[in-house]
């Protein structure tokens, strides 16, 4: 059985982060997208195509795999490696750890 040939990986744009998220006050909404970027720079495409996904409305490993043409356990394995560089960019204070409020209760990405 021949596995399906990987989808291309866009660049993502995260410019959707100039507007305000909802329910957020507008200085919070800035430290969200800074935080983000800074997160972000170092990404590659495939983590960058996966938060994209995540962005927008797509939640379950396997439907963001399956999207992007890898295994659900490669989309978490992209995503364990940002939520490390995040938290060790919160431990040197370059970045605000307002990524851990942002997230619903109960939900794992």
């Amino acid at each position: 059985m021949e596995k399906a040939a990987a989808a291309p990986f866009a660049p993502v744009s995260f410019d959707d982060f100039d507007q305000p998220s909802p329910g957020l006050p507008f200085e919070d909404s800035a430290v969200l997208r800074e935080t983000i970027q800074r997160i972000m720079a170092g990404a590659r495409p495939q983590a960058r195509a996966i938060c994209g996904l995540i962005w927008e409305g797509k939640v379950s490993q396997k439907e963001i795999g399956d999207e992007l043409g890898m295994t659900s356990r490669s989309v978490e394995g992209h995503m364990r490696r940002l939520r490390t560089r995040a938290k060790a960019l919160a431990a040197k204070g370059e970045i605000e750890a307002l990524y851990r409020a942002m997230r619903p209760a109960g939900t794992y990405v």
